[in-house]
């Protein structure tokens, strides 16, 4: 069906002296022509309200309640988002304040916290992150409602619904046996669980971001949905960049050729990689509570619809 047969913008529809459509308005759940029916009328095939149809599938005619739903979950995945942040932080921390002393032996800088009190820190970061993260994915992923139209078993949304859920998870499990990644076998479970990890994550960081496009192409906020398609290129980058890193596949070819040409493609990737992986962080980090707001204004609004169409 063509989507264009159904008018998506407030502008005033055209009508009669007596009140009456006298433009093409196709039916949003059955597609019928609603020509020559009044606004306060009802679709003749199916029952549908004419004014439902007259704003097409934008977010402004959305259930209110479900809009607040999806700004209350975008919020709470920048929650999330900011802890998992924090505990990459802290990674980094553990090794340069515990690990490289315990390689060169040296305690003679002690660390200003022990190394106890952190693995607590990161605990507690850990299981609050996947508390605000599962919470906020199954907000973000309620189905739509009073949807007019079924939608297909398998979508973004549930895509990125189930793959989130697995990820976050695992990663609270990651966290829970990183202080034990040294010890047989909790460094086969990481190392393994780690990499699988990676695999689902980049599942849901992609359908997250095509799942945003849809909603926010029906608020509609073109500006914010090209950003999003930005957010596609730095993540794809970013993931080639990591694998090239992880399998060391460029400088396996490069090696033998030249020492020097292998120490600059291995710096470009390592660069790549992890100013890839920053720059996403940072957007998710902006964005996020972007798209909360910007979903609670299309809330309000579809609250003032409901309230004319009542």
């Amino acid at each position: 069906m063509n989507a264009q047969m159904h008018i998506e913008t407030t502008a005033a529809p055209s009508l009669d002296e007596q009140g009456r459509l006298t433009q093409d308005v196709y039916c949003l759940k059955c597609d019928y022509n609603l020509r020559g029916l009044p606004l306060n009328g009802t679709c003749m095939e199916c029952g549908t309200p004419v004014a439902r149809s007259l704003h097409g599938r934008t977010l402004r005619a959305s259930d209110p309640r479900w809009l607040e739903r999806l700004a209350q979950g975008f919020l709470l995945l920048w929650i999330g988002a900011v802890l998992f942040a924090g505990l990459l932080l802290a990674d980094w921390l553990s090794w340069n304040l515990w690990g490289s002393a315990l390689l060169k032996k040296d305690d003679s800088i002690p660390p200003p916290i022990s190394w106890a009190a952190l693995q607590l820190l990161k605990a507690v970061a850990a299981a609050v992150m996947f508390i605000a993260a599962a919470l906020g994915c199954w907000l973000v992923t309620l189905p739509e409602i009073g949807r007019l139209k079924p939608e297909p078993p398998i979508n973004l949304r549930v895509i990125f619904r189930y793959s989130f859920l697995i990820a976050v998870t695992g990663t609270f499990v990651i966290t829970a046996l990183s202080p034990y990644r040294w010890l047989h076998p909790g460094y086969r479970l990481v190392g393994v669980g780690g990499s699988a990890l990676a695999i689902v994550g980049g599942i849901a960081l992609f359908s997250l971001l095509a799942y945003v496009r849809t909603l926010l192409r029906r608020i509609p906020d073109p500006t914010l949905a090209s950003f999003s398609i930005l957010g596609d290129v730095v993540l794809l980058i970013t993931v080639a960049a990591g694998i090239a890193l992880l399998y060391n596949l460029v400088p396996l070819m490069l090696h033998s050729y030249s020492t020097w040409l292998f120490r600059t493609v291995d710096g470009l990737i390592n660069l790549t990689a992890w100013g890839g992986a920053t720059l996403y962080v940072i957007m998710l980090l902006t964005l996020l509570p972007v798209y909360a707001w910007r979903l609670k204004q299309t809330a309000d609004t579809a609250r003032q619809t409901w309230a004319k169409a009542a």
